[in-house]
């Protein structure tokens, strides 16, 4: 009953249009243009969530933790962007994603990442709260990843 829909749904104007159609000119696929919005999303969650991370684990000194509520924001902002191109994407070939095993591994990883940035931005909260994120001073990763006394 669901396949039946899908495949429907597939074979209708909306989903044919986000496969194969045009939105300015025959050269420019709209399939195409949301996995450029897709890539800007991940690129800008993905950027953000690195850039608190290793400022985190003691580099990139010079990021305020004050400034980590603006940069998630954005990274929140990235992610809707990911969340309506993905599900545009997903609408185009219901179907083969339904089957693809490595969508749904993709899936769980996303909804794994997402708690992840909440815990994260719940985190960076207390630090900008208890008036920055302070490291003792004997304490920094080198970067061969081992943490030196």
């Amino acid at each position: 009953m669901i396949w039946d829909f899908l495949r429907e749904f597939e074979a209708g104007e909306f989903s044919s249009w986000l496969r194969e159609g045009n939105i300015v000119t025959d050269p420019f696929s709209t399939f195409y243009i949301l996995l450029g919005f897709h890539s800007i999303g991940m690129a800008a969650v993905v950027g953000i969530c690195w850039m608190m991370s290793s400022r985190i684990f003691g580099f990139q000194q010079k990021i305020l933790m004050a400034k980590s509520q603006e940069l998630m924001k954005l990274a929140w902002y990235g992610f809707y962007l990911n969340l309506i191109s993905g599900a545009l994407l997903l609408l185009a070939q219901p179907r083969r994603e339904m089957i693809t095993g490595l969508f749904w591994v993709k899936m769980i990883s996303i909804i794994m990442a997402l708690l992840t940035m909440r815990v994260m931005e719940k985190g960076l909260a207390n630090s900008v709260r208890d008036n920055d994120l302070q490291f003792p001073a004997d304490w920094r990763l080198s970067y061969r990843g081992r943490a030196q006394p």
